[in-house]
């Protein structure tokens, strides 16, 4: 089976984690913050870019107890030229050995930027696939995604 975990505050990034598991039949888990992120942008951005400058992983709710599944999609929007601290939290909870993780980032142009060596770094002794896949929140893209999904699982 396959796991599709992402953290989507907008809605872009679940809208895309939720494309993806229907194209490789994978189950979905919405990373949720025990204390969300404040309502304002601003205010979120200036909370995540301390988080990430610390380091801090915050607490989550309603986590898996394990990482069952060899495959596992992450999905992240892009905070700060890197994956969101939920995700970050997310990865560093569980024990990744030999599982092979297939990032996504959704953006509005701002790229991937370091979330793969952040991915990486978080996640040691995973297998992170290089292949990627950018969304600009777009449902023009389904079948290039639908395509690249399918591809990353074989």
């Amino acid at each position: 089976m396959v796991l599709v975990a992402y953290f989507s505050k907008t809605g872009n990034t679940q809208s895309v984690a939720e494309r993806i598991a229907e194209a490789v039949s994978g189950t979905t888990h919405r990373i949720l913050l025990k204390t969300p992120y404040p309502e304002s942008y601003g205010a979120t951005v200036k909370q995540a870019k301390k988080e990430i400058q610390s380091d801090f992983h915050p607490e989550l709710v309603d986590d898996v107890a394990a990482i069952e599944d060899d495959v596992v999609f992450i999905g992240s929007p892009n905070y700060c030229s890197t994956i969101s601290p939920p995700v970050a939290s997310f990865l560093a909870k569980h024990d990744w050995k030999g599982k092979r993780i297939i990032p996504f980032v959704t953006h509005g142009g701002g790229g991937i930027g370091r979330a793969i060596n952040d991915i990486k770094r978080f996640a040691p002794g995973a297998i992170v696939y290089s292949p990627h896949f950018y969304c600009y929140g777009s449902r023009s893209v389904d079948k290039e995604l639908k395509d690249w999904a399918e591809r990353a699982v074989e």
